[in-house]
């Protein structure tokens, strides 16, 4: 419950409330836009991750996960993002791997009609990462967004 809710395609699809939807790859484009990354969508952008990223997130008191000493984290974008891993879906059981090294997000685009596109941080590489996954054995973290 710490981490937040892991979703598969079809969840990720409604999980934002009303007034809001989920994020696509034009959104993260215009993010590494920001902060003065390479802005295409479909492609990595280079040192962001670090902008993404907080580095002082704690539980109680106790610090969630270790700094990457190769990666600036300055959270400079607000998202606090923090690598909780995946996880793999099989019959409705979640099987979660990579917890502190990995952090993904399904977008609202499709890459194909059995792939989604994910964005995605690894520890230690201060890059954020394009992917298209499957949609039914995967689940991710979501960002939702709000049209103003």
């Amino acid at each position: 419950t710490i981490f937040g809710r892991y979703y598969p395609w079809d969840g990720a699809q409604s999980a934002c409330p009303p007034g809001w939807r989920l994020v696509t790859d034009a959104d993260w484009a215009a993010l590494a836009q920001e902060y003065g990354e390479t802005h295409e969508p479909g492609s990595d952008y280079e040192g962001l991750a670090g902008d993404l990223l907080e580095k002082t997130l704690a539980f109680n008191g106790t610090k969630m996960w270790e700094y990457w000493k190769d990666v600036d984290m300055t959270n400079a974008s607000r998202l606090s993002v923090m690598p909780v891993g995946f996880a793999n879906v099989d019959d409705a059981e979640y099987d979660f791997e990579f917890l502190y090294t990995y952090a993904a997000f399904w977008t609202g685009d499709e890459y194909s009609g059995d792939l989604g596109v994910v964005r995605y941080v690894i520890a230690g590489y201060d890059s954020v990462y394009w992917g298209a996954m499957p949609k039914g054995d995967l689940a991710y973290s979501v960002r939702c967004v709000r049209d103003l």
